[in-house]
């Protein structure tokens, strides 16, 4: 299974292409559907579908 996703929401594409990788993390309310069954002790692929609440820095972002 591939590790991109062109269909992540918006947001989180923004924050990409910001400079916001510099050590500082992108924090919000993920809502995610998984994408397999769940396996104890192993990584789970999911699609995020949506980004509610995302701060940046202490920051809302994207900036307003």
């Amino acid at each position: 299974m591939p590790d991109d996703d062109s269909s992540v929401p918006k947001i989180i594409s923004q924050y990409e292409k910001t400079d916001a990788l510099n050590g500082k993390a992108l924090f919000a309310d993920f809502h995610i559907c998984a994408l397999e069954n769940s396996r104890p002790g192993r990584m789970q692929h999911v699609h995020v579908d949506a980004v509610e609440h995302a701060t940046y820095d202490g920051r809302p972002f994207p900036p307003r």
